[in-house]
């Protein structure tokens, strides 16, 4: 049991009427990447006392301070202006208990409390406006065509105080980004020669966003598709590569991107992985496209063997048939495996873990078979080894370090693994 020496109340940078609640701090404090709600206890606007994190869990709402303290929360600290302090009367009243280490009792009753005070709190004002908008600025937000070079980034409906998050999706050429608020562009529109100090970019911290003279631009190196984040109240940005499919297009298809049905899938962040039925007629040579179409996104042979290239050449294939791909986005490499079977191994098996029972490939993508299983697990594998195996969920089977499929009842039982959708990888089973 920790020691608690300090009750430390904290007013949010919320106007007066905010509809925030305790589940919006949490889920915005998960964000970040924290284990829940830094609060203890979350008070809104209708007076409610409403749970954070348990106050036996060391807070994280004041630095120094979180493993003595009890942290509290009310919202609304600003006035209807958002920026003018709003003082606030806080009452407090403590409830006593008695303890022997092992059980607790609460001493008077349940309406029985000592010491009620109350205190006048001001929150502090800390000068941090949040805009309504925020656009990405590219390269061309120097010079003429301001609506063609400003991005808007998407928001939610609550009130930009509540949720300071404008986050985006979206394909980004080679070249520099900044960003810019709504207030920010017509200032910047409005004194020609002094734009860039305006704009919102990286400084000396890393992930934290400056703006003016203290703001440098974020360089895209690669043309592609990023996820773009910035928190205003947190003073901070996130850019991140994503590439959600990856569609292959060669002469297996005739070299028509808007025909590349096939495609691997993403598993983990820019790690994609899926099967593709190659046959090939004449030259064995193929590209991935992020859309189904060649531009913006394409990606080619590298210099290196098992290397990509934004827009590098066609990839040639020593074999052709069924293959399974590994691409990883952020290393710009890939690895190409021939299929040249499939079956299932593990415990529940007729092979155990030693030795695989095959399956029957019936074109598709699609392997079958007939097969006697008891209670206990198995996996699905490629070429009678571990670099290529399938497993998990039946209805959602995944590639990468997938745990394994569990049977309860024996029999026998028909075996199908469907792996034609690269979104949904699957298998079905059917006691005989």
């Amino acid at each position: 049991m920790r020691t608690v020496s300090l009750i430390i109340v904290h007013c949010s940078a919320n106007k007066a009427g905010s509809a925030l609640r305790a589940e919006d701090i949490d889920r915005y404090h998960r964000s970040l990447g924290w284990k829940c709600c830094g609060y203890h206890y979350v008070i809104p606007t209708d007076g409610t006392i409403e749970a954070g994190r348990p106050p036996k869990m060391i807070g994280a709402h004041c630095k120094s301070h979180n493993s003595h303290s009890i942290g509290i929360c009310y919202i609304g600290g600003l006035d209807a202006d958002g920026k003018t302090p709003n003082a606030r009367t806080v009452h407090f009243r403590f409830a006593p208990y008695f303890s022997d280490g092992a059980t607790r009792v609460k001493i008077g009753g349940a309406d029985v409390y000592l010491n009620a005070t109350e205190q006048s709190v001001t929150p502090v004002d800390l000068g941090i406006f949040v805009d309504e908008a925020y656009y990405i600025v590219t390269d061309a937000w120097f010079g003429p065509g301001w609506d063609e070079s400003l991005i808007k980034l998407e928001h939610s409906d609550a009130d930009v105080y509540d949720d300071a998050v404008f986050s985006l999706t979206t394909v980004l050429q080679q070249g520099n980004i900044q960003f810019m608020g709504a207030k920010d562009v017509e200032a910047a529109k409005n004194d020609p020669g002094n734009e860039f100090l305006y704009a919102w970019g990286p400084g000396a911290e890393n992930g934290k966003l400056y703006q003016g003279e203290e703001a440098s631009a974020y360089t895209i190196n690669t043309t592609g598709q990023y996820k773009v984040r910035i928190d205003m109240l947190e003073r901070t940005y996130m850019i991140q590569a994503y590439t959600p499919v990856l569609y292959v297009v060669g002469a297996f298809n005739g070299w028509n991107a808007s025909a590349g049905t096939s495609y691997v899938c993403e598993e983990e962040s820019n790690v994609l992985t899926g099967f593709v039925d190659m046959t090939f007629d004449g030259t064995n040579e193929f590209k991935f496209t992020a859309q189904l179409d060649w531009e913006p996104v394409q990606y080619g042979a590298g210099a290196e063997a098992g290397t990509l290239a934004d827009h590098g050449g066609n990839i040639k294939l020593e074999e052709t048939g069924v293959m399974y791909f590994k691409l990883d986005l952020n290393e710009m490499t890939y690895v190409a495996t021939k299929i040249n079977s499939f079956g299932v191994i593990g415990n529940a098996t007729p092979g155990g873990w030693d030795n695989e029972t095959a399956l029957t490939y019936n074109g598709g993508l699609v392997w079958e078979g007939t097969v006697e299983l008891e209670p206990g697990e198995l996996k699905f594998r490629a070429n009678n080894a571990w670099d290529v195996s399938v497993g998990g969920n039946l209805d959602d089977l995944g590639t990468l370090n997938a745990p394994n499929c569990t049977i309860s009842d024996a029999g026998t039982y028909k075996i199908t693994l469907d792996l034609s959708d690269a979104n949904q990888l699957k298998a079905t089973l059917v006691k005989q």
